[in-house]
């Protein structure tokens, strides 16, 4: 593309000294758009935390009361349409009373801070998400409450040919 707005640029600068400056600039919109626009794309599609986040909403049935333990960032602040508590990793304690308000309470953690958030998990709290969000090397889960285990019967029948 660079290489057809310069040809170009030469070609109209033969005719006028303003048309060259139109011709470069148009080029470099077009250039910007085919460089830019399908990177935005990509990144726009690999970024994992609005996926986590609308999975915390799914959990809770409708909209889930989020918290950030270890580490928040604008994503999650922006795609959890509310107010995101944050502990830092010594607060624990109080990323463990906010879990146990209801099941629509649920908390995102780095995985390298999931061990001190998980030393002392109430009952019935467990991951029950996951993603890995662009240019991080681990994984951030979702903790909030995980659904009870179903009584699983089994009927032994008869088989017949």
């Amino acid at each position: 593309m660079p290489i057809t707005g310069a040809i170009a640029c030469l070609w109209a600068a033969r005719r006028s000294r303003l048309e060259p400056v139109f011709v470069f600039t148009v080029t470099a919109l077009v250039f910007t758009a085919l460089a830019v626009g399908p990177a935005a794309g990509w990144l726009a599609r690999a970024n994992a935390l609005p996926h986590l986040v609308r999975e915390a909403h799914r959990h809770a049935g409708g909209h889930a009361r989020l918290g950030a333990f270890g580490r928040n960032t604008p994503n999650i602040v922006f795609y959890a349409d509310g107010i995101v508590a944050e502990w830092h990793p010594e607060a624990a304690a109080d990323a463990h009373a906010f879990l146990t308000t209801g099941p629509d309470a649920v908390v995102i953690v780095p995985e390298p801070q999931y061990a001190r958030l998980a030393a002392a998990l109430p009952p019935g709290c467990g991951v029950i998400g996951r993603a890995r969000p662009l240019f991080f090397k681990h994984d951030y889960l979702l903790v909030g409450t995980t659904p009870p285990p179903t009584d699983r019967n089994a009927a032994a029948g008869r088989l017949t040919k």
